[in-house]
């Protein structure tokens, strides 16, 4: 998605007299997307100036009479709110002729505009959208089980639903997990050099993360322990059945080898591939190596 998606709204009414920026082109922050007649604004801000500076003379004036004890202080007040209230005035009046030109808060893309030339906008109404595409984001989540392992900045590989290949760095990660998903947020900034990238593309995130030790074990070979926790058994010294409990960080479909990752398991290990549901751990057995299944 992209790092920034506005829709650019008028702060008042009036009819578009320019043609509006086109759909798809490329603006700077400051570019005009679309113009509002002025109408009687540009009167407006010249009769505020003419008020401010006759309320600058007449406090003046005043502030000379009172200098002589010509002048009671409670004009001088009511002449000096006036002045204040004029230079208000002007300050609303210039802000009226500037919002007739609706820019661009940003460098981007105008992905949309909503209106034509002769068009009458109404205050609040969207002008166009600008899309920030630089840099663009990917977007995706990590289940709870894999999230210590991210950090930002991480290096990240993905690839396209169209097969393009972009590279970039984690940017976020989320601190809370989603509430029905259990799962966190992930964004990732995708380096500028790829700059032909869509909003809205499906994309497979590959995250660099630190170095694990993992086994790659039959899914058949899980159990669970007396508290409902994942497991397998092993053989270990004197032929005793060993329990450990294990975490499964990924899986592996190729159909030569397929199976699931698995940590908790310490270097090589004897695993129990069937018959591990009738032995438990502490008892005895006998171990038959079959390297034909």
């Amino acid at each position: 998605q992209a790092f920034r998606h506005v829709e650019v709204r008028s702060e008042q009414a009036g009819r578009i007299v320019s043609e509006p920026v086109p759909r798809g082109a490329r603006v700077s922050k400051g570019d005009l997307l679309c113009e509002i007649a002025i109408d009687d604004r540009d009167s407006n801000l010249q009769e505020a100036v003419s008020r401010q500076e006759q309320a600058e003379f007449e406090y003046a004036a005043s502030r000379d009479l009172q200098s002589r004890g010509l002048q009671s202080d409670v004009i001088v007040a009511q002449l000096k709110s006036a002045l204040e209230s004029s230079k208000a005035a002007v300050a609303r009046a210039e802000l009226a002729l500037q919002r007739t030109k609706i820019v661009a808060p940003f460098d981007g893309i105008a992905e949309t505009r909503s209106v034509e030339l002769g068009d009458l906008l109404n205050a609040g109404a969207v002008c166009a959208s600008v899309l920030d595409d630089s840099p663009m984001l990917l977007v995706g989540v990590v289940p709870e089980q894999d999230i210590g392992s991210l950090r930002v900045g991480a290096k990240v590989n993905a690839e396209l639903l169209t097969g393009q290949q972009v590279t970039g760095s984690v940017s976020y990660l989320a601190r809370a997990a989603d509430n029905i998903s259990r799962s966190y947020r992930i964004e990732v900034e995708v380096d500028p050099a790829f700059t032909d990238i869509r909003q809205g593309i499906t994309a497979e995130i590959l995250v660099n993360s630190a170095d694990i030790q993992a086994h790659l074990i039959p899914s058949s070979s899980l159990t669970l322990d007396d508290s409902g926790r994942i497991g397998v058994k092993t053989i270990g010294a004197n032929n005793m059945v060993e329990l450990h409990n294990v975490t499964i960080v990924g899986d592996n479909t190729s159909a030569i080898n397929p199976g699931v990752w698995v940590t908790g398991l310490s270097g090589n290990v004897n695993l129990i591939t069937l018959g591990q549901e009738v032995v438990f751990p502490g008892q005895q057995v006998e171990s038959n190596f079959d390297w034909s299944r």
